[in-house]
């Protein structure tokens, strides 16, 4: 749940943003006013308001950025070693959102009308999607298609 709530204070703070930015540049603009009363409308009470209400979501925001670089895990040498001998032999597609591991029987057979059975792995926070690729490749080896997406 506190995922949710930090999703839903984002989006109150997206949505309030946007129609501050909006309103304030509108009247300023259908008021033909210099930018002197066009900077007082961006520091008028409502656009303070709005600004100090979400002073903790983009305090929050920010946390978790810093927590992405701070704590990021990269693959070590033995995935990323998998990788390129998977590429060598053609069993493995790359893309910048997602790898496929494709088993033995994929490389003679895709895409045909047969059924291969396929599983899509979803990293977790602060992995590299190339760690993963042991996991994936010890799949294929067993006969399944399997992608790894890249959620950065």
């Amino acid at each position: 749940t506190a995922g949710k709530v930090e999703f839903w204070h984002l989006l109150h703070f997206w949505i309030m943003t946007v129609f501050l930015l909006v309103t304030t540049s509108v009247l300023s603009r259908s008021l033909e006013s210099p930018l002197y009363f066009r900077t007082l409308a961006y520091f008028s009470p409502f656009a303070i308001g709005t600004i100090n209400e979400n002073i903790p979501t983009v305090i929050a925001l920010g946390s978790i950025l810093s927590n992405w670089i701070t704590y990021r895990v990269d693959a070590d040498s033995g995935a990323k070693a998998m990788i390129l001998e998977r590429m060598k032999c053609n069993r493995m597609k790359r893309s910048s959102r997602f790898d496929v591991y494709m088993p033995d029987t994929a490389i003679d057979n895709f895409p045909s009308k047969s059924t291969i059975k396929g599983l899509i792995l979803l990293p977790g926070a602060y992995v590299d999607h190339s760690a993963y690729s042991l996991t994936a490749a010890e799949l294929s080896d067993r006969g399944i298609l399997v992608a790894v997406m890249s959620m950065e």
